[in-house]
C-alpha cells in the first residue's frame, strides 16, 4: 500500500506536532482541470516512485490537486511528496482544457 500526497502531508503534520512543532496546516492546490509536473532526470515522488507518465518523450506526474504543508508562522510551504520547500516547490504546467473521447479523458496543456 502506498501513500498519496494528501496522506503524506497529514502524516508529516502529525509527526511534527508530536515533536512540539505547532502551526502547520495541510494546503491543497486546486487548478481547474489539473496540472502536469515534468520530471527532471532522476526525480522521484516520495523518494522512490518514478513518474506515472513515462514515455520516450515525456516523463512526469498529472495532478487534479496537490497537497502540501504550510508553516503558518513562517509562511513557508513544504512539499513532502518531492522533498522540497519554498521557492524550490514545483509548480507544473496548468491544463488549458480536457476532452473526453469515449472512456478516455485527454488533458491539453
Amino acid at each position: 500500500m502506498g501513500l498519496n500526497c494528501q496522506a503524506v502531508t497529514h502524516l508529516l503534520r502529525k509527526m511534527a506536532e508530536k515533536r512540539g512543532l505547532q502551526g502547520l496546516k495541510v494546503v491543497s492546490t486546486r487548478i481547474r482541470d489539473g496540472f502536469f509536473l515534468l520530471a527532471p532526470a532522476g526525480k522521484h515522488a516520495f523518494g522512490t516512485t518514478p513518474p506515472a507518465v513515462n514515455t520516450a518523450t515525456l516523463k512526469g506526474w498529472e495532478f487534479e490537486h496537490h497537497c502540501r504543508v504550510k508553516d503558518t508562522v513562517t509562511g513557508k510551504v513544504y512539499d513532502p511528496t518531492f522533498n522540497t520547500s519554498g521557492a524550490q516547490n514545483p509548480t507544473g504546467i496548468k491544463c488549458t482544457a480536457s476532452q473526453s473521447q469515449g472512456l478516455v479523458m485527454t488533458s491539453i496543456y
